[in-house]
């Protein structure tokens, strides 16, 4: 029994570390749920993905493959949030995604679990929502946040290196 109470004390613990370690990086709030967008989840992590709380104009894929053609349909109803969970970031591919998307009146919001230092001083308009880790508890984390559960610890710009 002592063990169970340890354990669940440490599961207990990693879950306010993970939660008070998601940052935000961007204009606006775009973590949090709105009524004009149908939001569209890319994300291959089951628990990130179980994690989710989707509405009725919600999506979610397990990759990119079909991004254009699922925002192209849901576009027709209204506005599309796409929320990209990421591992690693091609930032050229990023800007384009987040190009083509804005050309088309949608808008992204990246989520990326790992090490946010590696992308300290990328200049880029794109919001991103930071996880300092790769574990499941990080990434339900994160998904509550996007669930409207709570909101990111800390605000910051990573264009300056993450300083305000």
């Amino acid at each position: 029994e002592d063990q169970r109470k340890i354990i669940s004390r440490g599961d207990e613990l990693n879950k306010r570390i993970s939660r008070n370690a998601l940052y935000y990086s961007g204009k606006g709030e775009l973590y949090k749920r709105n009524n004009t967008h149908s939001l569209l989840y890319i994300s291959s992590n089951t628990a990130f993905r179980e994690s989710l709380k989707l509405s009725d104009k919600d999506s979610l894929l397990s990759g990119s493959g079909d991004l254009f053609s699922a925002v192209k349909n849901k576009s027709k109803k209204g506005p599309v949030r796409v929320i990209y969970q990421a591992y690693s970031i091609n930032r050229t591919y990023m800007e384009g995604l987040f190009k083509k998307l804005r050309d088309r009146g949608s808008e992204l919001l990246i989520v990326y679990t790992g090490n946010p230092f590696l992308l300290a001083g990328w200049e880029t308009e794109i919001p991103v929502l930071f996880t300092f880790s790769h574990t499941e508890e990080s990434l339900r984390q994160a998904a509550m946040c996007l669930n409207g559960e709570f909101e990111p610890a800390k605000k910051i710009n990573c264009d300056t290196g993450f300083r305000q």
